[in-house]
């Protein structure tokens, strides 16, 4: 028990240096393919265990309202769990609505013994494996610079891609809570090819300490979803 506790002490000291914190809410008005849609979320919600690890309970949520609503009903809500130390990508549960697709799952993370268990099945995975959406809070912790042509394998339920970021730095990026510079991560196959299916991202980051997500693109089943930051609390 006293090494138990004398770890998670340690891991609280050397992760201060996280540039985000417990209720941390990034609120964003949303857009499919450019019309005004709805809204969307990324929230740190609490620190939580899981065998004994200490995580961050982070989510990020994506729905339409009004008219949009009934044309093309979207209600995306992902809760993920990251290692509070290094921010991999521990457990993630996936509830999706997107028009008439639905998907729900639920994936585990072992990344000392490589392999991850998806809706009860056991798939081997590459060391440094993440959610997608676990990338939003990772990237914030990095020097974005030195990420650039950089290699992340991703795990989007049982499917595996490994993506090379690209880096495109002083990007003037207006949203509803103002006016930034920016440094976007764009991600594309290794292979080379344009990265078309649905797990598609582009990130743009604050360009300052907290580099706050401002805005983000995301590949839907069908079409395109646009995250523009509406409001920002701490």
């Amino acid at each position: 028990m006293r090494n138990l506790v004398i770890l998670m002490y340690l891991r609280l000291v050397f992760s201060q240096n996280i540039s985000f914190s417990v209720g941390e809410t990034l609120t964003y008005d949303a857009f499919i393919s450019g019309i005004p849609a709805g809204s969307g979320e990324l929230k740190v919600c609490d620190i939580d265990t899981i065998s004994n690890l200490p995580v961050y309970h982070v989510q990020f949520r994506a729905w339409t309202t009004g008219f949009t609503k009934k044309l093309y009903p979207l209600d995306d809500k992902i809760n993920i769990w990251l290692d509070q130390e290094s921010l991999n990508t521990i457990k993630v549960i996936k509830k999706i609505k997107q028009g008439s697709y639905k998907k729900n799952s639920i994936s585990h993370l072992n990344h000392s013994e490589g392999w991850a268990i998806v809706d009860g099945d056991s798939i081997p995975i590459p060391t440094g494996t993440q959610s997608p959406y676990a990338l939003f809070y990772l990237f914030r912790n990095k020097n974005l610079f030195s990420l650039d042509k950089s290699i992340f394998p991703t795990i989007d339920g049982k499917k595996i891609e490994n993506l090379t970021f690209s880096f495109v730095p002083n990007q003037r990026t207006n949203v509803p809570f103002g006016s930034f510079i920016s440094n976007k991560l764009e991600p594309s196959h290794t292979q080379g090819k344009k990265f078309k299916n649905k797990g598609e991202m582009s990130i743009w980051f604050s360009d300052n300490s907290v580099q706050i997500p401002i805005k983000i693109l995301l590949r839907l089943k069908y079409g395109s979803l646009e995250l523009r930051l509406k409001d920002y609390t701490n």
